[in-house]
């Protein structure tokens, strides 16, 4: 068998009475990529994998949303500040939430302020649903979030998912389960009281009022001073179609005939919506306008 030798780039040569002379090599028999097995063993590996339940991962530990929405609302980006948004998986008993996590979300907010978006991808007892949310912090611990893009009847349950999560002092214990969202949507809800409007029908002395149908009272300003009643709402409807709300406030609220009785109400300065007795009162969440073009675009530089 001749000798070979190989030269400056590798390739082997026959060594003929001291000469070199060029020698064919065979195919390889098999393809290694980049993990060192062959295509036919990658396959037969994810073939296994998939077999026992394995699926591949979706994407890396951290965010770089694109935003569906040409609504001017700034998205979170991949890094704030030069540090990774980390994403972070928040679960319950029957849902889950993949979101970035609390404490970017927080210090992004805290950096920057204002309104922004991210994604979000949300385990429902229904199925799989994802979607942007968009969020704002109103005060300490308080947000306001709404769901963009998520089917029908899900935008309210991933809002409340997302919020008490940002809400919580432990976001890992945040969520319990699709019931307690649904509760906590309620008492949100409730806590931000009834408003108090004008009366269709004008009259001399009353210049505002409002129901509040969950506790069965109504609210009505004389002048300056707001009263709260324990009525039906066949009264409190009753005395909004009247002709003349005045003589109706006489009439079917104030003697109480109609099985009225005062009780302690409250208006918020900020809001102007009422709540009774000494329950907490937490104005309506909010969203503040979408920055300009140039505002978004420096606050974006400045994330990175």
């Amino acid at each position: 068998m001749p000798q070979t030798r190989s030269d400056a780039r590798g390739n082997l040569h026959a060594v003929t009475d001291g000469r070199f002379s060029f020698k064919n090599q065979s195919a390889p028999g098999i393809t290694l990529t980049r993990d060192g097995i062959s295509e036919t063993q990658f396959e037969a590996r994810q073939a296994a994998l998939a077999a026992a339940g394995y699926v591949p991962a979706s994407s890396p530990n951290t965010f770089s949303p694109t935003n569906p929405y040409d609504d001017g609302y700034p998205q979170l980006p991949s890094a704030d500040a030069g540090r990774r948004v980390h994403r972070a998986t928040y679960r319950g008993t029957d849902i889950s939430v993949q979101m970035p996590s609390a404490a970017a979300v927080k210090r992004f907010s805290y950096n920057h302020g204002g309104t922004f978006e991210f994604p979000v991808t949300g385990d429902f007892p229904g199925g799989k649903i994802t979607g942007t949310v968009r969020v704002t912090q109103n005060g300490v611990n308080e947000w306001s979030v709404q769901g963009l893009g998520f089917p029908a009847g899900n935008a309210e349950l991933i809002a409340e998912a997302i919020g008490a999560v940002l809400e919580a002092r432990r976001p890992s214990l945040a969520v319990e389960d699709a019931a307690q969202l649904a509760r906590r949507r309620a008492e949100r809800f409730a806590a931000a009281g009834s408003r108090v409007d004008g009366p269709k029908a004008d009259s001399s002395f009353i210049s505002a009022a409002g129901y509040d149908r969950a506790r069965g009272v109504i609210a009505i300003k004389v002048r300056d001073k707001l009263y709260g009643y324990r009525v039906t709402e066949q009264v409190a409807r009753a005395f909004f179609t009247a002709s003349s709300v005045g003589a109706a406030y006489n009439r079917l609220v104030r003697d109480g005939k109609n099985g009225s009785r005062r009780v302690d109400i409250r208006e918020c300065p900020s809001c102007h919506r009422f709540n009774v007795g000494d329950s907490v009162h937490r104005c309506p969440s909010k969203h503040l306008p979408a920055p300009s073009s140039s505002a978004r675009k420096r606050q974006l530089v400045a994330a990175r």
